[in-house]
């Protein structure tokens, strides 16, 4: 799941976000509760690649459409650096995510409940704890899978 924009909307925001040092988006999917509920607002900040880190929530374009996932862990895809995320609410990974699609790292969130900030020292542990158990829950599910499709077989 992601934010379904119209192109663009996302195209907007992506522009705003390279000519400015911070932008907000309200959430409309649930692909990362119950971290950022839908309704949320959520203050994204342009950073250098070298800053992203495991379990930072970053935002990216994809295809004209904004997604707000998790990064999981950084790759090497063609000589280059991608990331693989997830959002914190989905059962698979999303396809590796070139470092030029990324626009920024969610900073914080706000809702009903009040302001929740992501770099915070405890903010970055629980981050990296939620990436950990959505690799272990993506990893749990393809497995699960597999085995259900081996026990099908006549």
């Amino acid at each position: 799941m992601h934010e379904r924009l119209e192109p663009h909307i996302a195209r907007l925001f992506a522009r705003e976000l390279a000519h400015s040092a911070c932008a907000t988006l309200v959430v409309r999917s649930s692909s990362m509760k119950p971290f950022i509920l839908p309704g949320s607002t959520l203050s994204v900040q342009r950073v250098p690649t070298q800053e992203y880190g495991c379990g930072d929530i970053i935002v990216f374009l994809r295809d004209d459409e904004l997604y707000v996932h998790r990064l999981i862990r950084r790759m090497i895809q063609d000589g280059r650096t991608a990331f693989l995320t997830k959002g914190d609410n989905a059962f698979a990974f999303d396809e590796p995510v070139p470092c030029g699609q990324v626009l920024g790292r969610a900073m914080s969130v706000q809702n009903a409940s009040g302001v929740v900030r992501f770099q915070t020292a405890l903010g970055r542990i629980i981050g990296r704890f939620a990436a950990v158990l959505s690799y272990l829950a993506a990893f749990a599910y393809g497995q699960l899978r597999t085995l259900k499709r081996f026990m099908m077989k006549p």
